[in-house]
């Protein structure tokens, strides 16, 4: 179960604050499933991940671990991330020879492992998984770096709601 601050962001659109308060009260029942939210491109979806991974409540050890299909996906989110919460709560990439743990992480699909590899070994825990791209999460480095990090919530964000390769 988690818990979260009230949102502070300036300017959302209607969708968006709806979306963060199903998923708030979502993530605030015990054992939650895992959900997926979908919007078009260019919807926002990246202001709602920034306001989610704000708002989370996190416990020492506790991580939010955001992950993406690309490094130039990786490296946007870092900066949009760091805009809406660097000023109380760390934020670092897990990708390439970039590596830094913090509070909040944006990891590139191919270093998954690697992360949670790193996660476990510094004894910390991923409070909340957020997978960007999430039609692209079904990788099978993804689904095996997925039972390593154990994540106690998921949520994925996605434009397009189907597999876009049978593969």
């Amino acid at each position: 179960m988690l818990e979260f601050f009230s949102p502070s962001w300036t300017h959302p659109r209607e969708w968006q604050v709806r979306a963060l308060a199903i998923a708030t009260a979502h993530f605030s029942q015990p054992i939650p499933e895992s959900v997926v939210i979908q919007a078009i491109m260019g919807a926002g979806k990246s202001l709602l991940l920034c306001e989610l991974a704000a708002t989370v409540k996190l416990r020492d050890g506790e991580v939010i671990v955001v992950s993406t299909s690309t490094e130039g996906l990786v490296q946007e989110l870092y900066k949009d991330l760091r805009n809406r919460c660097g000023q109380y709560r760390t934020v670092g990439t897990w990708y390439g020879k970039r590596k830094r743990m913090a509070q909040v992480v944006v990891v590139c699909v191919p270093s998954m492992q690697s992360f949670a590899d790193a996660m476990r070994a510094s004894g910390k825990t991923c409070a909340l998984w957020i997978a960007d791209e999430v039609h692209r999460s079904e990788a099978p480095t993804v689904l095996a770096a997925e039972k390593s990090l154990t994540p106690a919530h998921s949520l994925g964000l996605t434009a397009t709601a189907f597999r876009s390769d049978e593969k």
